[in-house]
């Protein structure tokens, strides 16, 4: 379901439009589905770890290049990410939540220093 919801917000010829309504079409299910998605990441189960561990990560990396400051998607999954990280549930979850919120602190500063890099030499060139 989340691979069908990126694909379809991807392939949005509408989605760095200027509309309020933009962005905002799978929010409400991210809020449900990261919850999941990183309990399942987390999960005793060594098969559900490799494959859900690998996918976060992915996750972070894709919704961290947005063009938009504070899209609903991305926050959805930082929020996600932050209520996990501050579980009193599980210790083993706050640490990976941890290392998962570090992943997307590295990736947006990552993304943001290159799309400033490609803006400056943009009008340098113009």
């Amino acid at each position: 379901i989340v691979v069908f919801m990126i694909a379809r917000r991807a392939s949005d010829p509408n989605r760095h439009g200027s509309g309020k309504d933009n962005g905002v079409r799978f929010a409400a299910l991210y809020r449900k589905i990261f919850p999941v998605l990183l309990r399942l990441a987390n999960d005793f189960e060594t098969v559900s770890r490799q494959l859900f561990r690998p996918f976060i990560e992915q996750l972070i990396h894709w919704f961290t290049n947005n063009l938009e400051r504070e899209e609903e998607e991305t926050m959805a999954l930082l929020d996600a990410i932050t209520d996990a990280a501050s579980s009193p549930l599980s210790p083993d979850l706050r640490r990976f939540s941890s290392q998962m919120l570090a992943e997307f602190l590295r990736w947006s500063i990552k993304q943001n220093a290159e799309r400033a890099t490609k803006d400056r030499s943009k009008k340098k060139n113009s």
